[in-house]
């Protein structure tokens, strides 16, 4: 069995690109003082929800490789595959940053204990230590390494070993009440409302709805969704619609229902709890017009190459934009509540680019193609090479199926699709051609001038008797190829019925 690759979808990168911009943007509300501004401030300080967004593009887009390859009868990575690739992506950059920070930033020197629990993606684990200049921001990968160790296991239970959509779909939202419970038990005054929000069954729920969308995703390209699936695809093709559903959603994360408008003050347990639950909500409205539906222009618009980059560059910029606003503030010497929120913005966005770039060519990008090189260096000689992505389209269809949900494992498929490629026997009845494509069968050398003279005379010299008996032949072998017919590539014409789709099928396979 070979490992293969679920293909990959651009317009993703894309939306994590806009959520690091987003990021951004709500940090230098913070650090400028603009969360006061009435409304505007309020909207800009929700631009967290941005981080719900990343969990649920994590739990979509590192699941559904497992699900690809349960459903095409593939090879997923193994558990150590797997965290290797994964620290390999997320582990150099990020370790770079927090000593540049920890070194540079923090005005008194760093104890040992500080460095370890940085190193080691536990720091709000053990308490509030992780609140360092320049890094806070990496809360949100302590919970991501979290999912990373528990993911092959999550897939090995709700995949199991025969492909069920529905059903693994069902399991993974099983984490979505893990997060209402959290949030509960926060609302209740049973957890610490400065440090278990931090905690990944706070964010749960996030990676659970991602990994169900990616069984779903998977399940309508393969053709093995139930019907009432296709209604996924269907939202997907309003994009603006989702965006604007989320839009509400998002606007009541603005109100006091959420917490203390522009996050100035303390939120209570419940305010707190409500905030998660609809962070999920507003996080899933966005991804769905991204990951789904017919081509649109927002996935026109997503894929365009600047778009891409920006995705690409996105954990460079999430990493070093709080560095960059420390730079711009010791640089320019204007005291933080001092500066317009807007020219911080760009010179934040400016500095955070560059150093997400030198971050990705010289950091991230070496050192995933380091990973790589290492894994192709140890698949055994004469061995296959993984199967490269079929299409960018997301059809994810397995090699050599014969329809589209009978693929060549299942019982007869493979000799449905010998009896499609074998040459013809050459005594083939004449009547079988017309049976086959629709066409006459063609005539003796003999009697070419009557086929092409266009004056019947081919039928005058006919008699009758003898045109009884091939129509009675005609009949006969119809009703024999109609009790054996089948259903052929992606064609849904039984083979009995003659098309000119059928004759181009017979002809190409031959």
């Amino acid at each position: 069995m070979t490992r293969t690759k679920s293909p990959r979808l651009p317009a993703l990168d894309a939306l994590r690109g806009i959520g690091a911009s987003a990021v951004v943007a709500g940090h230098v509300t913070f650090a400028t003082g603009a969360v006061g501004i009435p409304y505007w401030g309020y909207w800009f300080s929700r631009l967290e929800v941005f981080v719900s967004v990343f969990f649920v593009l994590s739990g979509f887009v590192l699941y559904r490789p497992y699900a690809h390859a349960l459903a095409t009868g593939g090879k997923a990575d193994s558990v150590g595959r797997h965290l290797w690739r994964r620290f390999l992506r997320i582990g150099p950059a990020y370790w770079l940053t927090a000593a540049v920070c920890l070194w540079l930033l923090v005005d008194k020197p760093v104890d040992l204990m500080t460095w370890a629990i940085h190193m080691t993606f536990t720091q709000f684990y053990v308490g509030l230590g992780g609140f360092q200049p320049g890094i806070g921001q990496a809360w949100s990968l302590t919970v991501e390494v979290i999912f990373y160790l528990l993911l092959p296991f999550m897939a090995a239970a709700t995949l199991g070993r025969k492909w069920r959509p529905r059903r693994a779909a069902l399991l993974c939202l099983l984490l979505v009440p893990v997060t209402v419970g959290w949030a509960l038990a926060i609302g209740m005054g049973k957890l610490n409302v400065f440090i278990h929000p931090l905690w990944f069954p706070a964010y749960a729920g996030c990676f659970g709805v991602g990994m169900a969308l990616a069984t779903i995703h998977v399940a309508l390209r393969t053709g093995t969704a139930p019907r009432s699936w296709k209604i996924i695809d269907d939202i997907g093709s309003a994009p603006w619609a989702c965006w604007a559903f989320a839009l509400g959603l998002f606007a009541i994360t603005a109100t006091p229902v959420a917490g203390p408008p522009g996050g100035l003050g303390i939120a209570t347990g419940s305010e707190y709890a409500v905030r998660l639950v609809l962070y999920l909500a507003v996080a899933s409205c966005l991804i769905v017009p991204v990951a789904f539906g017919h081509k649109t222009k927002l996935h026109t618009f997503l894929e365009t190459i600047p778009m891409r980059w920006l995705g690409t560059v996105s954990y460079g910029l999430f990493l070093w934009h709080p560095f960059a606003m420390h730079l711009i503030d010791e640089i320019s010497g204007v005291p933080p509540f001092g500066r317009d929120p807007l020219g911080m913005y760009i010179l934040a966005m400016a500095g955070g680019l560059v150093l997400a770039a030198i971050s990705w060519y010289c950091i991230e990008r070496p050192a995933i193609n380091w990973g790589r090189s290492r894994s192709s260096s140890k698949r055994p000689v004469g061995g296959k090479p993984e199967q490269d992505d079929r299409t960018q389209s997301g059809d994810l269809r397995p090699e050599g199926s014969v329809g589209f949900s009978q693929p060549i494992s299942q019982p007869g498929a493979e000799e449905e699709q010998r009896r499609w490629q074998e040459p013809e026997p050459a005594d083939r009845p004449a009547q079988l051609d017309l049976v086959l494509t629709g066409h006459a069968p063609t005539k003796e050398p003999g009697h070419e001038e009557h086929h092409h003279s266009g004056n019947g005379q081919a039928h005058a010299d006919q008699t009758a008797d003898e045109y009884e008996r091939q129509t009675a032949e005609y009949i006969e072998t119809l009703t024999a190829e109609a009790v054996t017919s089948r259903y052929v590539g992606r064609a849904t014409v039984p083979r009995q019925h003659g098309s000119e789709q059928h004759e181009s099928q017979r002809t190409s396979t031959h």
